[in-house]
């Protein structure tokens, strides 16, 4: 349908110089025709709707699902294996996860071995902390709120025959040459292993994640320690958990300090009640209805095929992706973005990775046009699953 003018006039200032026009209601004989901004929307599932928006004199094209967190639909995060180092198409994503809607997610490493760069959880889970500090955007596990913004890492080793807790710096997120704890686990691959000449415990699991009874909405599970040691050679990590810290370190008597058979209460949150799945990426672009987005970040603040995740003052939940690099559509700034954002009720949001991963799958099919001419490989992606999250088992 076509858009009333106020909606495009709008559209029009507050995308800063995006062409939205609408055709006049008395044009004298002698002018152009203009081209009308068009938007269309279609129910994909019970309170998640599709709406594409396109401007041919700009141009651009734009599509954004919205989705009700009230509804049965949930929101859930993937990847395409069980380690940070695969990539995959969000068509194959989605598929793996029976999901009925998905955009791309996380920036990736281009040189070496393509991980992602920032947190990801899932399902209660901590895969990494990330190797670069960035915004997160999150859910509660009932999926009655979301949130967007900087999470701390919050991940602690509590020992009751020791008292007391102990930070965990790192997971799965490299070492540090400051004294830290870092942990280890299958996620980490073949990139991510415990490092030489460290002292070392492997922990194993004795009972299931559950939610913490001491402290609300924190997620905590129970292990025992199975075995320990200070080598120079690393530990190997199998199924268990692998905690370090360099020798000679403060940590690293700690950790060697305990015993095995040691009961050791390893909890975590993101800051936010109940959540069990975090995505995150850099910049954010709206916070509480301000524009945020940086004006000065090279080439990332040009104009380009753009992915972002918000939410809207009632709680809507709202997935953008802007086509870009082609005559049909130019892309976005990441500013445009934000105000463009801003202008469909959006009061907080995230920006995704964007360029040729820019990519919106609804029931199987790629809606977008990706820069590349084709799917490109990402690392992990945001997606909508028609039912409940089966894979998320916290007792």
């Amino acid at each position: 349908m076509v858009l009333k003018r106020s909606m495009a006039s709008a559209l029009a200032v507050l995308t800063a110089g995006l062409v939205f026009s609408t055709t006049p209601a008395r044009a004298a004989r002698s002018d152009p025709p203009s081209v009308a901004v068009s938007r269309s929307s279609n129910r994909i599932a019970a309170g998640v709707r599709l709406i594409k928006i396109k401007d041919p004199a700009a141009p651009l094209r734009i599509f954004m699902i919205t989705m009700d967190l009230s509804r049965r639909t949930t929101l859930d995060v993937g990847r395409p294996s069980k380690t940070i180092s695969a990539r995959a198409p969000a068509s194959s994503i989605a598929a793996k996860y029976g999901a009925i809607a998905a955009i791309n997610g996380d920036f990736f490493l281009h040189k070496g071995i393509p991980r992602p760069v920032h947190l990801f959880v899932e399902d209660g889970k901590y895969v990494q902390t990330g190797i670069r500090v960035g915004k997160a955007f999150a859910y509660s596990a009932d999926e009655s709120s979301a949130f967007i913004g900087r999470p701390p890492v919050n991940i602690l080793a509590h020992v009751p025959r020791l008292g007391g807790a102990w930070k965990i710096d790192r997971w799965n997120s490299g070492t540090s040459p400051v004294e830290q704890i870092a942990a280890y686990t299958a996620a980490g691959g073949s990139i991510e292993t415990p490092p030489k000449d460290s002292c070392w415990v492997k922990l194993a699991p004795a009972a299931r994640l559950a939610w913490g009874d001491k402290v609300a909405g924190r997620l905590t599970r129970k292990y025992r320690v199975s075995s320990k040691d200070c080598t120079n050679a690393a530990p190997s990590v199998g199924k268990k958990i692998v905690l370090t810290a360099p020798r000679g370190s403060a940590d690293a008597q700690r950790l060697a300090s305990l015993v095995v058979t040691d009961r050791i209460n390893l909890t975590w949150s993101l800051g936010w009640p109940n959540v069990a799945d975090a995505i995150a990426a850099e910049p954010q672009l709206l916070d509480a209805g301000a524009v945020v987005a940086p004006t000065v970040c090279g080439t990332m603040c040009r104009r380009n095929p753009r992915t972002a995740v918000g939410i809207k003052a009632d709680g809507t939940v709202v997935l953008v992706v802007v086509d870009g690099r082609s005559t049909v559509s130019r892309g976005m700034t990441l500013v445009e973005l934000a105000q463009f954002m801003k202008a469909e009720g959006v009061v907080t949001a995230l920006n995704l990775d964007g360029g040729g991963s820019s990519t919106m799958v609804v029931r199987g099919s790629v809606v977008n046009r990706p820069s590349d001419g084709k799917e490109r490989a990402i690392a992990n992606a945001l997606m909508i699953l028609p039912g409940p999250d089966k894979g998320q088992k916290i007792a």
